[in-house]
């Protein structure tokens, strides 16, 4: 499909005709992966500790969805970003929530804010190998991982029999995607390697460990869709000059009108409070989720039951 890049290291996106999943013809290293998102990927700043605060609320209403916030239950979250969703998950269900994150960033806020969440370190490595949740949940984390496949069998290690693992990812199937290629707004060539659809056969999961429960083409929060529709936009703004000097055919007139009005939406675009813009992008795609399309793709997992002696001699 696209070239894809991750420090020094490139690969091709490959794309599965038969499922749309997406994956890279090749794998980068453990330590491009580790140095990359351990350093570079969140940088602390105002607009992205708002940002996941904002997600975490949408994410939250997913998980209750799938009636996974229950009280008393052993809850990990992979990839916990500043930790606002499972500071919310703590406060819903009473419980202790663990949480790994790659970024030192991350880790310090999580650590100077939220008593109730407890870091165990950077990667499911460092969660002790005889700990196991009832739940584990991934909010776009998946489209960070390379080979999808032995992430999911050493998330299988961690959970219970008949424990849950809530997946949120940008969804290969998506016609924004197969439209947008590359130009998605969950492309990012310089971070995404992995895409799932909803049409992946059950034996993938299954090999790792897990049957599946649920598989949905969803909504995303209006602050995290794609920027499909600001493509347009940024289009039209960059047409808007072009258009000045044309002559008034009915379809010149039309498309003046049009890109006056994409025009007058810049100023939502370019504040210079990231907040301020953050919330305003917000209430102007809420307005659009009738128009949304399902560019998200939530899994529900279950743990296989562990096979007895006689069930394997059977």
């Amino acid at each position: 499909m696209y070239p894809i890049t991750l420090g020094s290291q490139r690969q091709w996106l490959l794309r599965c005709q038969r499922c749309l999943s997406c994956s890279p013809d090749g794998s980068f290293s453990e330590q491009a992966l580790h140095e990359f998102y351990a350093s570079d990927y969140f940088e602390g700043a105002e607009w992205q500790v708002q940002k996941n605060r904002l997600l975490a609320a949408d994410y939250i209403q997913k998980a209750d969805a799938c009636g996974l916030l229950t009280p008393g239950l052993r809850y990990l979250e992979i990839g916990a970003s500043y930790g606002h969703f499972a500071d919310a998950c703590h406060r819903r269900t009473h419980s202790t929530v663990d949480v790994i994150e790659l970024s030192r960033d991350c880790r310090r806020y999580i650590e100077s804010r939220f008593s109730g969440i407890r870091i165990l370190g950077a990667t499911l490595d460092d969660v002790p190998s005889d700990r196991v949740y009832d739940r584990i949940l991934c909010f776009h984390v998946i489209e960070h991982v390379p080979l999808v496949r032995l992430f999911l069998s050493q998330v299988a290690a961690h959970l219970a029999p008949g424990g849950r693992l809530l997946i949120v990812t940008p969804n290969a199937a998506a016609r924004s995607f197969l439209r947008n290629g590359a130009r998605w707004g969950w492309s990012c060539t310089n971070q995404h390697c992995t895409f799932l659809s909803p049409f992946i056969p059950d034996s993938f999961f299954q090999s790792a460990g897990f049957d599946v429960l649920a598989r949905r083409s969803v909504r995303p929060a209006p602050i995290h869709t794609p920027s499909s529709v600001l493509l347009v936009i940024e289009e039209g703004l960059r047409r808007l000059d072009r258009l000045h000097n044309e002559s008034l055919s009915a379809r010149t007139f039309c498309a003046k009108v049009a890109w006056r009005v994409l025009a007058g939406l810049r100023p939502q675009f370019q504040q210079n409070n990231p907040e301020a813009t953050l919330l305003r992008i917000e209430r102007f795609f809420h307005r659009f989720q009738g128009a949304n399309h399902r560019d998200e793709l939530l899994l529900l997992l279950a743990k296989r039951p562990c096979q007895t002696t006689s069930d394997t001699a059977a």
